[in-house]
C-alpha cells in the first residue's frame, strides 16, 4: 500500500483529482465518510502532498481509514498480511474506476485515472510447424518484466554466500579482526571497527539493468505444446510481445517470483539498475509485415475437439 500510494501521488492526473480537488470531495462526503473510498483517497493524497520536502522521519502518514475502505470485502487487502504491490495497484485502479462512474458528480469530469496507465500489447505468435503467424491485441495497465538471471546463476550465488557466511562466523568465534572479501578470503579489517568491516565485506547481490529486462521481453519466448490452427497439431511456437500503444505513464513490475523444477515458488534476489530515461521505440509493434502468412482464425474441427476436451496430466492422476 505505502509504495503504491507514494508512486500514485507523483502522477499528475491523480494529484489533480485527489489533491487539487480534495476540498470539493471532502465537502460532498457522504454520512458514511469513514468507509467511502473517494473521501479517504482524497484525505490520503492531500496528506502525502503536505509531506513533500519534509525530511524523512520527522512526520508520517498512517492511512488506517484508507486501508479499511479499500480493503473492505477483499480477502487479502483487508488483512495485515504482506501484500503484492502490483496486485494492489491494479485492484485500486479497478475500484477507483467504479467510483469515477458512481460518484461522477463529486469528481472532475473527463479525468479518468485508469486511462493514464492503460495501453495495448500486441502478441505475435509464430508457428514453428508452418512459419505462419497470428497477431492478437490485449489491454493492460502494467508492464511485467522477468529478470534475465537464471536459476543456476542464483543457485551458485547462494552457495557462495552460504560458504562466505560460514567463514565469517568462524572468524567471529575466533575473535579475529578480519572480514571476508568478495572472493571469500579472510582480510584484515578496515579501520573503524567490526561494523565497518562487515559493511566492507558485504557480498553484493546479482545485478542487471532494466535494458536487459526489456531485451528479454523483446527476444520473445518459446511456447510448448501449442495447438496450431493451420495444422491442427501441437508443437512449438515463438511468442513476441510489442507495444501497440503507449500509456502516458508506464507502470513497470519486476517479476521476481518463478517456479523451479520441483514446482516450488522461488524469488530472485537481485538488484535492477534503473536508467534516468527510457526509449521503448524498438518495442513498438509494426503489425503484419509484407510476405508474412497469417494463421487461420479457426483450427480444423479435429483440433477444436481436442482443444475443448479435458486433458488430465498423467503425472498428477497416476
Amino acid at each position: 500500500l505505502a509504495s503504491t500510494m507514494q508512486v500514485l501521488s507523483a502522477v499528475p492526473p491523480f494529484a489533480r483529482q485527489f489533491v487539487e480537488g480534495a476540498e470539493r470531495i471532502l465537502a460532498t462526503a457522504p454520512l458514511e465518510a469513514p468507509g467511502d473510498l473517494v473521501t479517504q483517497t482524497a484525505k490520503l493524497a492531500r496528506a502525502l502532498a503536505q509531506l513533500k520536502g519534509v525530511p524523512p522521519g520527522e512526520k508520517a502518514v498512517e492511512p488506517r481509514m484508507f486501508k479499511a475502505a479499500i480493503g473492505k470485502g477483499h480477502p487479502e487487502f483487508s488483512t495485515g498480511r504482506q501484500q503484492d504491490a502490483a496486485e494492489f495497484f491494479q485492484y485500486l485502479l479497478e475500484q477507483l474506476d467504479r467510483k469515477e462512474r458512481s460518484d461522477a458528480a463529486r469528481l472532475e469530469p473527463g479525468l479518468r485515472l485508469g486511462e493514464a496507465f492503460r495501453f495495448e500489447f500486441e502478441d505475435r505468435l509464430a508457428c514453428a510447424q508452418t512459419g505462419k503467424v497470428a497477431y492478437k491485441t490485449r489491454q493492460d495497465n502494467m508492464l511485467g518484466l522477468r529478470l534475465p538471471i537464471g536459476e543456476e546463476e542464483m543457485r551458485q550465488f547462494k552457495a557462495q554466500s552460504e560458504e562466505r557466511e560460514l567463514k565469517r562466523k568462524k572468524l567471529e568465534q575466533e575473535g579475529a579482526e578480519a572480514y571476508i572479501d568478495s572472493n571469500g578470503n579472510a582480510t584484515n579489517a578496515a579501520a573503524g571497527g567490526g561494523a565497518a568491516a562487515k559493511e566492507a565485506g558485504a557480498l553484493a547481490l546479482p545485478s542487471c539493468t532494466l535494458d536487459a529486462c526489456l531485451k528479454k521481453l523483446a527476444d520473445g519466448e518459446r511456447v510448448a505444446n501449442w495447438l496450431s490452427s493451420a495444422t491442427g497439431q501441437r508443437g512449438d511456437a515463438l511468442r513476441a510481445t510489442r507495444f501497440k500503444t503507449f500509456p502516458p505513464f508506464l507502470m513497470v513490475c519486476l517479476q521476481r517470483y518463478y517456479i523451479d523444477a520441483n514446482w516450488t515458488p522461488r524469488k530472485l534476489e537481485a538488484r535492477v539498475e534503473m536508467p534516468d530515461s527510457l526509449d521503448l521505440e524498438e518495442l513498438r509493434s509494426r503489425g503484419a509485415q509484407p510476405g508474412e502468412q497469417l494463421l487461420p482464425e479457426e483450427a480444423p474441427e479435429a483440433a477444436q475437439a481436442e482443444e475443448e476436451a479435458v486433458q488430465p496430466d498423467p503425472q498428477i492422476v497416476s
